[in-house]
This record gives structure tokens, C-alpha cells and sequence, in this order.
């Protein structure tokens, strides 16, 4: 995706400080904890006129980030790329569900060898309790006031949440690809709205 971006400003890629971790460290981490580091990552460096995007879980972080900076800060514009537009949620899938969904991951060309220095079972195993762990949340509802936020959706099931969550919500309906592939191999349907 960022090989194809055309933005002349600042692209931020906050990764999921929970791969750091050992396993045992993973199971007493919560939604809490996470949202903190990203906002410790991103708020003394982000300059007026940068955009926020966040995929898939990402996209809970970059609402909640966008309302706190939109407090002092000119955002050009919050880009959400099919994941939860909700700010509540308990559902944790099943392991064959996570196991599925890592398997995708790795479908897609995410070396084991990067996310740490385990065993590929023990590796498995982290993965899977990092997904469960990122399923749980319960954040009080964000609003963003002045932000233009672009929701770029694989389906239509949400279309009317957004504007419950910004007064400038444009929802875009990106046909014929999923969840995976929106930001792998069907790039180009996505990165001009990042113009």
C-alpha cells in the first residue's frame, strides 16, 4: 500500500506492541493499555495538515486519536479502512477462527522470522492470544467535530454507523475485494483517497 501512495505528508505506521512481548505478558495487556501506546507514539510528532489511517482494528484507534488531537491539532483528514466502528465489543472468536485468520496473514508474505524469536507453536499460540486480547474492548464513544473521516468498507453492514462518529463521514463502499486483499493486492481501489 505505501509503495503506492501519492500523500506529499507524513504516513504513520504504529505496529502492535504486544509482538514484543512473551505470551504470558500478552494475557495481562487489555485494550487500555494499547490504545495508550499508540497515542504516546503519535501525539508530540504529528504535524498540522498530516492524515490518520488506521486498518481493521486500527481503525477504533484512529477514531479515539483523532478525537483527542483534533483538540490542537489541523488533521487533513482520518482514513478508516474496513475494520470496527463500534466501541464496545466481548466477542472473542474461536481458536479455529484466529488460527484461519493468522494463516491469511502469513498467506500474504509476513515472515515468522520478524515477529520474534519463537518457535513456530509458540509462535501460533502468541498470535492467536494477541488476536483474542485485541477483541476486547470497551472504550466510551468517540466524536470527531472537524475531521473529514473517509470509511473505505468491503461491505455495506456499516454505512450507517459513521455518522454517528463524525459530522463530516463520507462512507465508500469498495467493490469486489475483502478484507486482506483491500490492502494488499487491491491497493489501487484505496490509496487515492489518500490524495
Amino acid at each position: 500500500m505505501l509503495d503506492n501512495l501519492e500523500f506529499e505528508g507524513n504516513v504513520y505506521l504504529i505496529d502492535d506492541f504486544k509482538y514484543d512481548l512473551k505470551i504470558d505478558e500478552v494475557k495481562n495487556t487489555d485494550y487500555n493499555m494499547t490504545f495508550e501506546k499508540y497515542w504516546d507514539a503519535i501525539k508530540d510528532i504529528f504535524q498540522d495538515g498530516d492524515i490518520i489511517a488506521g486498518y481493521s482494528l486500527g481503525c477504533l484507534y484512529s477514531i479515539l486519536i483523532v478525537e483527542k488531537l483534533e483538540k490542537y491539532r489541523k488533521i487533513d483528514k482520518c482514513i478508516l479502512i474496513d475494520g470496527p466502528l463500534d466501541f464496545y465489543n466481548d466477542e472473542v472468536p474461536e481458536r479455529e477462527d484466529a488460527l484461519n485468520f493468522i494463516n491469511q496473514l502469513f498467506d500474504l508474505g509476513i515472515d515468522a522470522d520478524e515477529l520474534g524469536p519463537e518457535g513456530h507453536d509458540e509462535l501460533i499460540d502468541k498470535m492467536v492470544e494477541i488476536f483474542n486480547v485485541n477483541m476486547v474492548w470497551d472504550f466510551p464513544a468517540a466524536k470527531i467535530n472537524d475531521t473529514p473521516v473517509i470509511y473505505l468498507a468491503t461491505s455495506q453492514d456499516l454505512e450507517g454507523e459513521l455518522e454517528n462518529i463524525a459530522k463530516n463521514g463520507e462512507f465508500i463502499f469498495i467493490k469486489g475485494t475483502d478484507h486482506l486483499s483491500i490492502i494488499s493486492g487491491d491497493v489501487k481501489k484505496i490509496v487515492k483517497y489518500f490524495k
